[in-house]
């Protein structure tokens, strides 16, 4: 059982949908346990009270991190930065673009360079989060499957 604000009336149902459905010709049907806002307008003509209903779907975010790393990101850019600030949820991720990002190389970085450059605990990790990094499109491959260039 819910309690919704009703045109400023206290109401109680079992869901907003019986709710909806119950004061409304409501063509679209809300599955259960779907969470949503309702918001009305009454609105007095002669004779009759007619009711408008606007319906928002509430999505429930499991994982928090990447929706305020891209509002991070979106704030960085209004802010005029030059280059945008990439975030990952993945601290190892990170160290590896980071080295990748910073060499002059215009071939790009060699992958012994990277391991030589990634802390001690990361350098058996090296070629499996580089396989993830090509994969999600944040580093590419140069001139052959060893050199890594970032996007």
């Amino acid at each position: 059982s819910i309690t919704a604000q009703y045109w400023n009336n206290p109401l109680e149902r079992y869901c907003a949908a019986k709710a909806i459905k119950n004061h409304t010709k409501l063509k679209e049907t809300i599955p259960d346990r779907r969470l949503v806002a309702v918001y009305g307008h009454p609105l007095q003509t002669d004779k009759t009270f007619v009711k408008h209903l606007k319906i928002l779907f509430i999505e429930v975010v499991n994982d928090y991190g990447p929706a305020f790393n891209h509002l991070i990101l979106v704030r960085e850019h209004l802010r005029g930065h030059e280059r945008p600030v990439k975030f990952y949820s993945d601290a190892a991720k990170m160290i590896i673009v980071d080295i990748i990002t910073t060499s002059t190389d215009s071939d790009g970085i060699n992958r012994a360079d990277i391991k030589k450059n990634v802390p001690s605990e990361l350098v058996k990790k090296t070629d499996r989060l580089l396989e993830a990094l090509v994969s999600e499109g944040v580093i590419y491959t140069t001139i052959n499957k060893d050199k890594f260039k970032a996007v």
